[in-house]
C-alpha cells in the first residue's frame, strides 16, 4: 500500500491594516492604536491574549467571539467588543462568510 501525501495549502491570513497610531502623552511608553482587521471566511485564531485593551467595533460580516470566564458571542455589524490587557481570548472566529472589523 501507498500514500501520496499532498501540503495543504496555508490558511489565508488577516488582513490588518494600521488606521492610526498616537503617542499617549500621559503615558510614556505607551500608544494607541486602531487596526482595520479583515478575517478571510472560515478565519479562526489560537487563544491568546493582547496585553492591551481592545475595543472591537465590527463592520461588516460576523465574527464570534469569547474571552475566558465570558459568555461566547456572535457580533454583526454596529455591535462591539472589549477584551481587558489581562484577559484571554478563547474563541475567535469568523463564519464562512467573510467579516471586518476596527479595533
Amino acid at each position: 500500500m501507498s500514500f501520496t501525501l499532498e501540503p495543504k495549502e496555508a490558511p489565508e491570513e488577516a488582513k490588518v491594516t494600521p488606521v492610526l497610531s498616537k503617542d499617549l502623552a500621559d503615558l510614556p511608553g505607551k500608544e494607541g492604536l486602531m487596526l482595520t482587521v479583515e478575517y478571510p471566511p472560515g478565519a479562526a485564531h489560537p487563544i491568546h491574549r493582547h496585553y492591551a485593551h481592545a475595543f472591537v467595533y465590527v463592520l461588516e460580516g460576523s465574527i464570534v467571539m469569547q474571552v475566558r470566564g465570558g459568555k461566547e458571542v456572535t457580533l454583526t455589524p454596529g455591535q462591539t467588543f472589549y477584551e481587558g490587557p489581562s484577559e484571554v481570548q478563547v474563541v475567535g472566529r469568523t463564519p464562512a462568510k467573510p467579516s471586518r472589523r476596527n479595533s
